[in-house]
């Protein structure tokens, strides 16, 4: 029938849509907030500190691996380009605490071993009554 194949492209392009309750989101934006401004405010030699700063964005972005507890940790605070240097390095700590828990290649790491997963296969059959 014509609905058929809209139908079909429908199923095929649903993504799953990541339900968050409000505080889960006030947390992701919060850490993503704070790692932006820690870009700002790095010392440009902590290269590696660099990059794992816009792994951990890009994670929160696109793939939302980090748990409630690691986005706690980055967001706790309130970091301001015009913040306190005890702040600075209250934030530093903390990332650097994640970094060395989580590894600097996590996503990597993660987004290999669903790299293997067999795809899915959908199949339709439409009934129809003539």
């Amino acid at each position: 029938s014509p609905n058929f194949w809209p139908a079909y492209e429908a199923v095929k392009s649903y993504k799953p849509v990541i339900s968050q309750r409000r505080n889960e989101r006030a947390m992701d934006y919060r850490a993503l907030s704070n790692l932006r401004v820690g870009l700002r405010l790095v010392d440009p030699s902590e290269s590696e500190l660099i990059e794992f700063m816009k792994i951990l964005i890009k994670d929160i972005r696109k793939y939302h691996t980090l748990s409630n507890k690691t986005l706690w940790r980055l967001g706790q605070l309130d970091l301001t380009l015009k913040a306190k240097e005890e702040q600075k390095n209250a934030f530093f700590k903390e990332l650097k605490w994640v970094r060395s828990f989580l590894g600097k290649d996590y996503l990597e790491n993660a987004l290999n071993r669903i790299k293997h997963l067999r795809k899915e296969v959908i199949i339709a059959l439409e009934n129809r009554t003539d």
